[in-house]
């Protein structure tokens, strides 16, 4: 995204022209409306077009999100 360009217009569509995403789950991910979005439209390129997902787990047990446990369970299934 260049700089001087609003993010919430510009991320949908550098994440439809990415190569690959990176996605740092946090304690907090889960609880952010903006960072579930996200993940939202890089799960749906990755199911479309084998879009590449690294996720990298900060400060967070990875089967937490994985069983969708502690705040990732209610998050995930509000939105």
């Amino acid at each position: 995204i260049q700089l001087g360009k609003e993010i919430r217009s510009e991320l949908p569509k550098e994440i439809q022209e990415s190569k690959s995403s990176t996605v740092v789950l946090s304690q907090g991910y889960a609880s952010s409306k903006w960072c579930l979005n996200e993940l939202v439209l890089i799960m749906g390129r990755h199911t479309q077009d084998g879009h590449h997902v690294v996720p990298v787990f900060y400060h967070v047990d990875p089967s937490d999100v994985r069983h969708q446990k502690k705040s990732f369970a209610n998050s995930f299934a509000e939105h």
